[in-house]
């Protein structure tokens, strides 16, 4: 799932900067093309096209790699770990000299 979504944000990047690339040419008049069109600007687009999708990554990230922080379908992780004793539970304070009541043996 995550490559897949990696795929398509790095193919939509390009799919705009290319729309980007040809949209002057059909909104703006002929003798704008040359600037537009020129070997610096379209080399700038090159670079663009190289950098922009590692960018356009590190932005959408969290869309991009689920949060691996979701509870499990079993309930794995919403669960209290058990511990395990070596002995008979005893108490964690040791009772008093005499039994439980508190009273002098005789």
């Amino acid at each position: 799932m995550t490559a897949l979504r990696l795929v398509t944000t790095v193919l939509i990047t390009w799919v705009v900067l290319i729309v980007l690339l040809v949209a002057p040419s059909a909104l703006l008049p002929q003798r704008w093309h040359s600037y537009v069109y020129s070997p610096a600007s379209v080399g700038l687009w090159l670079l663009t096209a190289f950098v922009a999708p590692f960018v356009v990554c590190v932005a959408y990230w969290p869309w991009i790699r689920p949060s691996s922080r979701r509870p499990r379908s079993d309930g794995a992780r919403n669960r209290t770990p058990q511990v395990r004793s070596t002995g008979p539970d005893t108490g964690s304070e040791p009772s008093p000299p005499g039994g439980a009541d508190g009273a002098a043996s005789t």
